[in-house]
């Protein structure tokens, strides 16, 4: 029971670090465009000024606005898909390490794994995937097929390896 319980805890912090690294990737990507400012962040699920259900949100401003390619708005967009597919590429490699330390490696890089495959899925109208894919003028299931497969060809390739 008490390792159930920790699991949990973990899960949960880790849930929490991934929020913080995926909101955090955009303003590190927007501020490669010009330097940002007044950067609000919401790392808890919530409901805007006009109604829209968010999991948790960033926003920032820029001053004065900079002349921005439609390519570079996408990859604002785009950016926490960084730090997620490297957690795929990590996650498998938690069946080198002894017994208690691959739960602590498989916890933490599954945040990043859960991360790209919930936003693969897009549903929303105002989901990172689909803000990118309009600017990119491509059809979102390019994002969504390329994110959910490398997401589980990872968990299923670590999670076979350990068993």
């Amino acid at each position: 029971m008490q390792q159930w319980i920790a699991l949990t805890i973990s899960a949960l912090i880790t849930t929490l670090l991934w929020v913080v690294i995926h909101e955090s990737s955009h303003i590190l990507a927007a501020n490669q465009i010009a330097p940002v400012k007044d950067v609000k962040l919401w790392l808890y699920p919530h409901r805007d000024e006009d109604g829209k259900f968010y999991f948790a949100r960033v926003r920032w401003s820029w001053d004065p606005w900079p002349v921005v390619s439609d390519f570079s708005l996408a990859m604002v967009y785009l950016a926490p898909k960084m730090p997620d597919l490297f957690a795929t590429l990590m996650f498998p490699y938690g069946f080198f390490l002894s017994t208690p330390w691959c739960y602590v490696w498989y916890i933490f890089w599954c945040g990043g794994l859960i991360d790209l495959f919930i936003g693969s899925l897009g549903i929303r109208k105002y989901s990172d995937l689909r803000i990118a894919a309009k600017f990119l003028k491509l059809n979102p299931w390019t994002f969504r097929i390329v994110g959910l497969s490398l997401s589980l060809i990872s968990a299923i390739f670590g999670l076979v390896n350990y068993f």
